[in-house]
This record gives structure tokens, C-alpha cells and sequence, in this order.
């Protein structure tokens, strides 16, 4: 049931990004970025895979970086500022209306299950927070520096996807649970999260071709 559950959300996540562009272009690109910076900063679910906890939000994280490529394939590496400005206030802002809302709604199943943050688990939304601006800033320059030499699409976005999920599983899961489990555990869990955010992203090579050769 998890791995149709997290299957679903790739489907939604990659066609409200190829819906984003056909309707709004460069701009809808854009507000895609900013809905699911937001969307990210206050779901903190998790499903259980291989007897690990991997992190609902995987999808989300690799839409917005797979959609960054996208934006810098089209509109060149000077549009990375505004990735990362659109990015960064959308998931900021986010959490901190939670975090408010959370302070006037008295704690509830419903309410702590789909946005669960407190101050024990904040650790996970910095984590998340400065991995995924590494991953777009460091991930927009392997990719622009392979699309430059290269021009092959699939090849720059696959070898992009290997190495900057594995610096951004590496420092999300390092930021986050140092501490709390043990070295095997956090290499466990560094390891199921780098190969789902690698899977994710091969699989989103389809919206990408899509946008990129045939929507106009």
C-alpha cells in the first residue's frame, strides 16, 4: 500500500508540472515551485520502506528539482537566484503560518498527522530546508555545466539526479537524526532515501522530455 500510496504522489506531483508550464510558461513554473515549497515545509509524513522511515516528501523535493532543471534548460543558469529566492520564501513562510495556526488549534490526531512539526522534530524541517537550497544551487551548476558540454538531455539530468541526491540525502538525514539513531541506522536511512530520490528522478525524465521537446 506505501509504494502505491508514494507511486500516486509522483503521478500528481510530475502532472501538475507539466500542467504548470503548458498553462502559465515560465511563470507557471514558478508558482509550481512555490506550491510545493509550501506543500514540502508542512508535510512531515513518512511510510515505511524496507523497514525504514523514508519521508513522504521525497516526490515534492525532487519536482522542485527536477522542474529547476527544467527552468535553467529553457531560460539559462541566471534564473538559479530566483529558484532558490522562490523556493526559500515559499517554504519559510509556510511553516511559520503552521506554527502559528498550530498555536491557536488545539493538538489533534488529524492536525499533528499531516503536519506534525514541533520543536521536537524542527531538526527535520532545517534539514530539509538547507539540503534542498544545496541541492538546487550545486545541482543547477552540474547540470547547465553538462548540458553545456554534452547537449544530451537524458544523460545530464540522470548523471545531475546521482550525485546532488546523494548530497542532499547525506545532509538532510545528517542535520536531522544525528543523535537520535544509531551509525547504522542513519547510513541505512541515507542510503533508502538517496536510492527512492534516484528513482523518483528517472522517473521524472518523462515530464522532462515532455516540457523540454514538446511543449512549446
Amino acid at each position: 500500500m506505501n509504494y502505491i500510496y508514494i507511486l500516486l504522489e509522483v503521478l500528481i506531483v510530475f502532472l501538475l508540472m507539466i500542467f504548470s508550464y503548458k498553462y502559465g510558461k515560465k511563470d507557471g513554473l514558478y508558482v509550481y515551485i512555490g506550491f510545493m515549497s509550501a506543500i514540502g515545509s508542512i508535510i512531515v509524513g513518512t511510510v515505511d520502506i524496507l523497514s525504514f522511515q523514508v519521508s513522504i516528501g521525497i516526490p515534492i523535493i525532487m519536482g522542485i528539482f527536477i522542474c529547476s532543471n527544467v527552468i535553467i534548460q529553457r531560460y539559462g543558469i541566471d534564473e538559479v537566484k530566483r529558484i532558490l529566492y522562490t523556493y526559500g520564501a515559499s517554504y519559510i513562510i509556510s511553516f511559520i503560518l503552521i506554527g502559528l495556526v498550530s498555536l491557536i488549534i488545539p493538538s489533534n490526531n488529524v492536525f499533528d498527522l499531516l503536519f506534525g512539526y514541533n520543536l521536537n522534530n524542527v531538526r527535520c524541517f532545517i534539514g530539509t530546508f538547507i539540503s534542498i537550497m544545496i541541492m538546487i544551487w550545486i545541482g543547477s551548476g552540474i547540470y547547465y555545466s553538462l548540458r553545456k558540454s554534452k547537449n544530451m538531455l537524458i544523460i545530464s539530468n540522470v548523471v545531475t539526479s546521482f550525485v546532488i541526491s546523494f548530497i542532499e540525502s547525506l545532509i538532510c538525514i545528517l542535520i536531522a537524526y544525528t543523535g537520535s539513531f544509531s551509525g547504522v541506522e542513519l547510513f541505512g536511512m541515507i542510503s533508502i532515501r538517496y536510492v527512492f530520490e534516484v528513482i523518483v528522478s528517472i522517473i521524472g525524465l518523462i515530464p522532462v522530455y515532455i516540457l523540454v521537446k514538446y511543449l512549446d
